[in-house]
């Protein structure tokens, strides 16, 4: 311990501690983020530990952890305390060849940390906070693709720990804010107890006020009553006149039309006196006065209605009028007295409650001024604390925008995607990292629903989920999601929501943080596709793959294991090593086992096992053993199955002799096929049977060198066949001319071997020496027998018995070549001579004319040409017809071929026409042969029926080239009108072209 090698300390330690406790992650509880990460960069690397470690003042502490039980260690002997003095990966290949760490408690003991590889985690600050790191427990290298990925990997937690301090800078704001509104509320509290206060004085000052105005009014409303009354008697007074006036002008005119203001009078009076009586019902005193004054009232209308009534009937005399109307005066003066005793009462009321009105209404102003007096004071003193309290509100306002405008600048630094959004999910914040992971600016997306635009349709409800569940208080705290660009393109984006709540409780807005994890999603994928190849490949390999415990107990066998050796997957576990190798190999693996667990590798081991059902199979392969801090844990084999090989080795070396006789076979029979491809196309360019002959005698030679033979073909009258190629240095063992009845192959259309064992059999053509065996095979083509191939062997029947399948493919060939030349010169014949007279037809006259001009053109040679004619053929024809005249052109073709060179070329030209050409013959030479022809000619008897035809005379016309013409058809011109000359002068005749 005391001989390890402390860390430096960073020159910036103090900073660098200081911003770590910013972002407030120390001690906190697992969060799957780092886990996910961790495990991927294991799986990356291929190692059992992985780590994001914290390094504060004097401790390393683990974020997350893969393979290591501890939660942190100290400072002085971590690993990390050297990677976060780098810029970048701090790989450590050997820790035991590291002096820095070859002492280290981590090496020197458990955990045994012997591979390091770190990434130092630098935030935007640049401050290094710790590192993500691999660690193995053996000493090794990583890959340069390892590397990029691990050092993505560690971008990808330095985004998440500045995500982080910026959702923490939000929520501070958003305590302060609430912590602003929480003052906020006491403040309109104590304005609302200060209001409240003023309220209740001035309620208190209004209640006074009102009760005192309300008294006012009473009283001041008395005096209206008491006028109103007054008035009222004052109406019902003149009214009461009306009615008498009315009265006495009916009473002295006796017209009727003075009723009608009587009785509207005491309709009027009857209103007066309802109306009086609502506005003294309150009052007992008024009220009793009213109903004296009413009953006056009446007993005056009664007596009025009286006098009229009587007035009317004329009852009324002298004596009565007096007493009338002094019981009129009477009631009059009664109702006056009433009506003014009541007016005295009124105005006496109307004087006590005038005092009474102005007493109050004194009170009343004292009372009012003084509490708006008390009021001003009241809100003077509310003015003061709201104005102190709007400073401070301020105050606080501007380090909030400070701090506001600070997390602003934060989350478009950052490097994690924000978006801030109302609980509607409408977008009201959008950072420049989301600007470009989607190609769109802030001020197009403000007030767009965030899955309207960068959502998949089929993720849709997943982000409305993740809404409603934080609106309803169960969030979904983290999720993935697909985010679709501008462009078209996909970035999975992992989530993580928090929520900004106003001082009700209730959600304000929705902060959405992510980070863009398309190439660690497909690191993971392309890691899982991986393992799933290495899975197959080793779940489908042809190979016995086994683990075994150091006790010898299997592990695990893969499915060829357990498909050769008989046993199922759950027997496995119950069985050792040594129950499944023979008997005589156990010391042997005992041996190699202990090799093995002790860390060496073998390879080509051979063993044999033990099949289920007791079948023994030899094995060959290799061991070696797995360690895990640096200890042994199992022992790893690959074996194959090598009894079949085995039986195949010992198979296989008889199988070589006899390969290589079959590739000597081979050999002949490929010199045979392509010999016998050689004479197909010699035999195919042969033109005619001479040449087909000699190819056939040349490779026949060849193809059968130890087997002398020949080639028979029958005569035109099929009642011989002879010899027309031999070969072989022994003489030929058959004749050479026989009848096809003393061949069995003739006879029987099929080949035929004989034998010394097939002495009854042997052909009747064979000749002796009898050889010890011979085979006649048949030449048949287009169904006719054209011939045989013929083989005999003097020793032995082995090598006929050998080539028999071979000549009889000759045969074949040699057939079919043969009646391929027959049929092509019966066609060349049939094209190029005239069917009648057995002669070439012009048109071969006329390619043989050139062709024989530039031969003696080269040979500066002459060739004559003869044209003949028939003279009188037409008198042949009409006296003896048709017929007749066809035997003298047969006859006369017949007699040309007689008198003609080989070298000649004697055609029929057309009709009775024939044309002689005559090559190296001079012009002179060629006038002697056409008179020769006319006299020969003379002497043939041509009979038809037995009837002779008469003497034949002929026409000639003799040209020359190049005498006559340096082309043939000018030569034959020139024959031509020498012809007809001869014949205008007298026929048989001989003339010469001019």
């Amino acid at each position: 311990m005391d001989t390890k090698i402390a860390p430096p300390i960073p020159t910036n330690e103090s900073s660098r501690l200081a911003a770590l406790c910013q972002y407030q992650i120390l001690d906190t509880i697992p969060e799957k983020a780092y886990d996910d990460i961790t495990l991927l960069a294991a799986s990356i690397c291929r190692t059992p530990v992985a780590l994001i470690s914290l390094i504060d003042a004097n401790r390393q502490w683990f974020k997350a952890k893969i393979g290591l039980e501890a939660a942190q260690t100290p400072r002085e002997i971590a690993f990390c305390a050297y990677t976060i003095l780098q810029q970048d990966i701090f790989i450590v290949p050997d820790a035991l060849e590291d002096e820095r760490f070859a002492r280290n408690p981590l090496v020197t003991s458990d955990p045994n940390i012997r591979f390091y590889a770190g990434v130092p985690l630098i935030t935007s600050d640049g401050y290094a906070l710790g590192s993500l790191v691999v660690i193995d427990f053996i000493a090794r290298e990583l890959e340069p693709q390892q590397i990029e990925a691990l050092k993505s990997l560690g971008q990808q937690v330095v985004k998440l720990i500045e995500l982080r301090r910026t959702v923490l800078k939000l929520e501070n704001i958003a305590q302060k804010h609430k912590k602003l509104h929480k003052n906020r509320q006491k403040f309109f509290q104590r304005i609302a107890i200060a209001l409240g206060l003023t309220s209740v004085m001035v309620a208190g000052a209004g209640f006074y006020s009102y009760r005192s105005l309300s008294n006012i009014v009473a009283v001041g409303d008395l005096p209206v009553s008491n006028y109103k009354v007054i008035q009222e008697l004052e109406d019902i007074h003149s009214s009461i006149q009306k009615v008498a006036i009315a009265k006495h002008r009916y009473l002295r005119s006796s017209e009727v039309r003075y009723l009608d203001p009587y009785y509207q009078a005491r309709e009027e009076i009857q209103q007066k006196l309802n109306q009086l009586k609502k506005d003294v019902k309150n009052d007992p005193v008024r009220q009793s006065r009213v109903a004296a004054l009413e009953i006056l009232i009446a007993q005056k209308l009664i007596e009025i209605e009286q006098t009229i009534t009587i007035s009317q009937s004329q009852e009324l005399g002298n004596a009565s009028v007096p007493q009338l109307m002094e019981q009129s005066k009477q009631l009059s003066d009664r109702v006056e007295t009433t009506i003014q005793s009541m007016q005295a009462a009124e105005n006496q009321s109307l004087q006590k409650r005038s005092q009474s009105l102005q007493a109050n209404t004194r009170n009343s102003s004292v009372i009012f001024f003084g509490g708006i007096l008390l009021n001003f004071a009241v809100l003077a003193i509310v003015y003061y604390f709201m104005r102190r309290e709007i400073s401070e509100r301020q105050q606080v306002e501007v380090a909030l925008e400070q701090e506001r405008d600070f997390t602003f600048a934060i989350l478009d630094t950052i490097a994690s995607l924000v978006v801030v959004c109302d609980f509607q999910g409408k977008i009201v914040r959008f950072n420049r990292a989301s600007e470009q992971a989607t190609g769109y600016y802030s001020n197009e997306v403000k007030g767009s629903y965030l899955w309207s635009l960068f959502v998949p349709p089929e993720q849709v409800n997943i982000v409305e989920k993740a809404i409603g569940d934080l609106l309803t208080g169960t969030p979904t705290n983290e999720y993935e999601a697909y985010w679709i660009a501008r462009d078209g393109s996909r970035r999975l984006i992992a989530w993580s929501n928090t929520t900004l709540r106003n001082p009700a409780g209730a959600v304000e807005y929705i902060i959405a943080s992510g980070i863009d994890i398309t190439e660690r999603f497909l690191a993971a994928q392309e890691l899982k596709e991986s393992q799933q190849r290495y899975q197959d490949l080793f779940e489908n390999a042809s190979d016995l793959i086994q683990s075994v415990a150091l006790d010898g107990r299997f592990l695990y066998v893969n499915r060829a294991w357990l498909e050769t050796l008989g046993y199922s997957e759950s027997e496995i576990f119950g069985l050792s090593l040594f129950d499944i190798i023979h008997p005589d190999d156990h010391a042997h693996c005992q041996e190699l086992f202990g090799h093995v667990i002790g860390g060496e590798r073998l390879n080509n081991i051979q063993t044999s096992f033990m099949t289920k059902t007791g079948h023994k199979i030899l094995v060959e392969g290799s061991a070696s053993c797995k360690f895990v801090d640096g200890k042994p844990i199992a022992a790893q084999s690959i074996f194959r199955d090598i009894t079949l090989r085995r039986q195949t080795e010992v198979e296989l070396q008889k199988a070589n002799e006899q390969l290589c006789l079959s590739v000597k076979q081979l050999e002949q029979r490929n010199h045979e096929i392509t010999l016998l491809s050689e004479i197909s196309d010699v035999l195919q360019a042969c033109r005619t049977t001479e040449e087909a002959y000699t190819a056939i005698s040349t490779f026949l030679k060849l193809m059968f060198p130890d087997l002398p033979g020949g080639i028979f073909l029958t005569n035109a009258s099929k009642n011989l066949v002879e010899v027309v190629v031999s070969w072989g240095p022994p003489p030929l063992t058959s004749n050479s001319i026989f009848s096809p009845s003393e061949c069995w192959a003739l006879r029987r259309g099929r080949p035929h071997f004989a034998g010394t064992l097939h002495g009854n059999l042997q052909c009747r053509h064979l000749d002796r020496p009898i050889p010890a065996a011979s085979l006649c095979v048949p030449m048949i083509a287009q169904g006719e027998a054209l011939g045989m191939l013929y083989l005999s062997s003097p020793e032995s029947a082995t090598p006929i018995e050998a080539k028999q399948q071979l000549a009889i493919t000759v045969a074949e060939h040699i057939a079919l070549a043969l009646a391929n030349i027959k049929l092509r010169q019966t066609l060349e014949n049939q094209s190029i001579r005239d069917p009648l007279t057995g002669l070439f037809n012009r048109r071969y006259m006329e390619e043989s004319l050139e062709r024989e001009i530039q031969r003696c053109d080269r040979k500066q040679q002459s060739l004559g040409v003869i044209m003949l004619d028939v003279d009188h053929f037409k008198r042949f024809n009409d006296t003896f017809g048709h017929e007749a005249g066809d035997s003298i052109l047969k006859e006369l073709g017949q007699f040309l071929q007689k008198y003609v060179r080989g070298s000649d070329i004697a055609c029929r030209y057309g009709g009775e026409e024939f044309t002689l050409i005559l090559p190296e013959v001079s012009l002179e030479i060629t006038n002697r042969r056409a008179e020769q022809i006319r006299e020969g000619i003379k002497h043939l008897s041509v009979q038809y029926r037995h009837e002779s035809l008469g003497q034949i005379t002929l026409s000639l016309g003799v040209a020359s080239f190049p005498e006559h013409g340096v082309t043939g058809q000018v030569v034959i011109r020139q024959a031509d009108a020498a012809l007809y000359r001869a014949k205008q002068e007298g026929r048989d005749a001989v003339r010469v072209a001019l």
